[in-house]
């Protein structure tokens, strides 16, 4: 039930907050996240199963029949990745999150796939930056041909050393990242201090018609 508890809170404003952005402009099409579940505690861990789940596909057919829309699936790249330039993903850890993806994009469920757990990004991230770009852009391209329904979220809850004054600087450098292999996927963009409301309050969207902006809320 805590697993289910944290993920409820942590996309529920995302989710409501497309939703009546999407009613409040009649013209604007419909939002691409409704009704949406947060994945965790699996591909997050730093190898899947050490924090007592493992991914099954009948997770995302349960999801889909209970009236849900959409995942998020957060993934701990950073610990399947080399550490040294160019910082080439495990193949194997790729063909995993293929799987995965799939499982939801069969069961008609929009997916949210983001860069978790990447804590190097939180203590020195101005150092980290060029990993985390390789990354994205190993991510981005290798997924360029996958459907609509398929989001990117660049980087969940940056905080400590990556103030929001930082991650307004760089996080417009993760967008164009994303943005050589796929011109017009929907990316997820947050604040600092967690996604939390306050960092929302002060994020400075890059320019870009694609982006999606969340928070967070524990309270």
């Amino acid at each position: 039930m805590m697993t289910i508890k944290i993920a409820l809170l942590a996309i529920l404003m995302l989710c409501l907050g497309a939703a009546s952005a999407a009613r409040a402009q009649d013209s604007a099409p419909p939002a691409p996240v409704q009704r949406c579940v947060n994945m965790g505690n699996m591909l997050e861990s730093p190898n899947e199963g050490e924090w007592g789940f493992r991914a099954q596909e009948s997770f995302f057919t349960t999801i889909a029949e209970a009236g849900f829309d959409s995942i998020r699936l957060p993934v701990s790249w950073s610990t399947h990745a080399d550490t040294a330039a160019p910082y080439t993903i495990d193949p194997a850890f790729f063909d995993r999150i293929d799987t995965v993806i799939g499982w939801a994009l069969d069961a008609n469920l929009t997916v949210i796939l983001n860069i978790h757990h990447f804590n190097e990004m939180m203590s020195a991230p101005e150092d980290s930056l060029p990993r985390l770009l390789a990354l994205w852009d190993q991510i981005a391209s290798h997924y360029a041909d996958m459907p609509a329904t398929l989001l990117f979220e660049a980087l969940n809850e940056p905080n400590d050393q990556l103030t929001p004054a930082l991650w307004n600087q760089l996080q417009p450098q993760v967008v164009a990242a994303i943005r050589a292999s796929n011109p017009t996927r929907t990316i997820i963009v947050g604040g600092g201090q967690w996604n939390s409301l306050d960092g929302l309050q002060e994020l400075e969207l890059p320019e870009d018609d694609h982006l999606m902006a969340t928070f967070h809320f524990y309270s």
